[in-house]
């Protein structure tokens, strides 16, 4: 996913983090570590795409 972000490509984050996110609300299993790393990855993206 780095090389992703540095190269200005989207990530993946969503078919994996993202999903496990979903699941886990699905669920109602708090998945905290995930929920972070998908909006800060997310974040990055946007930052990234704002910079260009």
């Amino acid at each position: 996913m780095w090389q992703d972000l540095e190269a200005g490509r989207r990530t993946e984050i969503e078919a994996l983090n993202g999903a496990i996110c979903r699941y886990g609300r699905e669920a109602g299993i708090p998945v905290p570590y995930n929920d972070a790393l998908t909006r800060l990855v997310r974040f990055l993206e946007k930052r990234r795409r704002h910079r260009e």
